[in-house]
């Protein structure tokens, strides 16, 4: 960069220009920075809120759970006492097959949309039985004569592309300039050149006192960019504090939802047992077996007729 400048002001003023910039970009950066820590904070506030949630859930149905797991115990003693043995073992089947059902039935409705493949469609008549593959051609263009003009007059306008390309070729070389016309011409001047300004070069420049004043200004300018970088450093690491907290949090909470959920679905199903072990409380033994086949998968006619066969 210090050789395209003539003088002493133009470096300076250039070197000026570069440390505005730099300050700019620095107030960006501090400033978006601070942005960002700022959301940092609101969102590490937002994940202990919702740490106090969870745990409030986590309580409820741990709760949840002991309280079915004493209706079920209630339900053995009604069912020792009422002499209705079984009925635990039968709703746990119950329920199982009712939610095989219901995962089978929900497969069957699902439709997929099956994407059809690309038909091929022909172009012109299809040709005869017994035909061969020139038989084809002068049926789709025509008779042979017609296919030899086109090859002829296909023929005469590659001829004269490329001879309009060979003419512009010539042309374009034509105009080029020929090689070392002007090569003596450019060195004699290069070296004057060449030996006046290393002249130029070699004879140093001497600062006035307002340029030593500005080359102090930079100086001070050079701190400012340092004190800078060294703020803009502490915001980072700041940031990279906030960002590990953020990922620790957030790794507590997916083990907390996953105990929550496997909870949910074992209450779940101890209500579902519990709901079908008093139905079963309140039939009779034709009504259980009605209840026991009731998800059952039907006999095809095949097997049906096989057994009426062997008189079963």
């Amino acid at each position: 960069m210090a050789d395209s400048f003539d003088n002493n002001q133009e470096a300076l003023q250039a070197t000026r220009n570069v440390q505005s910039k730099t300050l700019e970009a620095l107030q960006r950066m501090q400033k978006q920075a601070a942005e960002t820590q700022d959301i940092g904070h609101a969102t590490l506030q937002q994940l202990e809120e919702q740490d106090h949630r969870m745990d409030n859930t986590m309580t409820a149905t741990t709760n949840l759970n002991d309280n079915l797991n004493k209706a079920s115990k209630l339900q053995d003693r009604f069912g020792f006492l009422s002499m209705q043995f079984g009925t635990k073992r039968l709703a746990q089947r119950l329920v199982k097959k009712e939610d095989q059902f219901n995962g089978i039935t929900a497969a069957k409705n699902r439709k997929v949309d099956a994407v059809e493949a690309p038909k091929f469609k022909r172009r012109g008549p299809r040709p005869k039985k017994g035909m061969n593959n020139d038989d084809a051609v002068v049926t789709t263009f025509g008779s042979m004569d017609s296919i030899d003009h086109l090859l002829e007059s296909n023929k005469k306008e590659s001829q004269e592309i490329s001879h309009q390309v060979d003419k512009a070729e010539l042309f374009a070389a034509a105009k080029r300039p020929k090689k070392g016309s002007h090569k003596s011409k450019k060195q004699g001047h290069n070296k004057n050149n060449k030996s006046t300004t290393s002249k130029h070069r070699d004879e140093p420049i001497p600062m006035t006192e307002k340029e030593r004043m500005e080359l102090a200004e930079i100086d001070a300018d050079d701190m400012a960019v340092d004190a800078g970088l060294d703020i803009l450093a502490n915001q980072l690491d700041s940031l990279m504090t906030i960002s590990k907290s953020l990922g620790k949090t957030a790794q507590q909470q997916n083990s907390k939802l996953t105990k929550i959920h496997s909870d949910m679905d074992k209450a779940d199903l101890t209500s579902k047992q519990i709901n079908q072990r008093t139905k079963l409380f309140t039939m009779n033994r034709r009504q259980k077996n009605k209840e026991r086949n009731k998800f059952e998968t039907p006999m095809s006619t095949q097997t049906m007729a096989a057994k009426m066969s062997l008189g079963l």
